[in-house]
């Protein structure tokens, strides 16, 4: 019998058994979201992985609002505080100011 391909059978085999396990979890990612299937608690290590630390918040805590405030403020006060977070600005006005220099030559 001739040989079409230089890709064992083995290779092929474990390809197409990767291929299902991952249509298989987009396939639960996908029914998670439409509300089909709770698959939550099954895929909550994959999706921290991917996507870091999840916050839980507890509804219930009577200071959340203060909370939650504080973290804002603290927040703010570092973005400001933060010497690069303002740097298109900056950037802007070396541009402007270049440019006015180029003109007056």
């Amino acid at each position: 019998m001739t040989d079409y391909s230089s890709v064992g059978a083995g290779f092929r085999i474990l390809i197409l058994l990767l291929l299902v396990a991952v249509l298989v979890l987009g396939g639960l990612v996908w029914f998670d979201y439409l509300g089909i299937v709770d698959a939550q608690s099954l895929l909550a290590p994959v999706f921290t992985m991917i996507r870091g630390e999840k916050i839980v918040v507890d509804a219930e805590d009577p200071l959340l609002l203060e909370k939650e405030r504080k973290r804002m403020q603290h927040l703010k006060n570092h973005l400001n505080y933060h010497p690069n977070t303002n740097c298109l600005p900056r950037l802007l006005n070396v541009c402007r100011q270049t440019n006015s220099q180029k003109r007056k030559d």
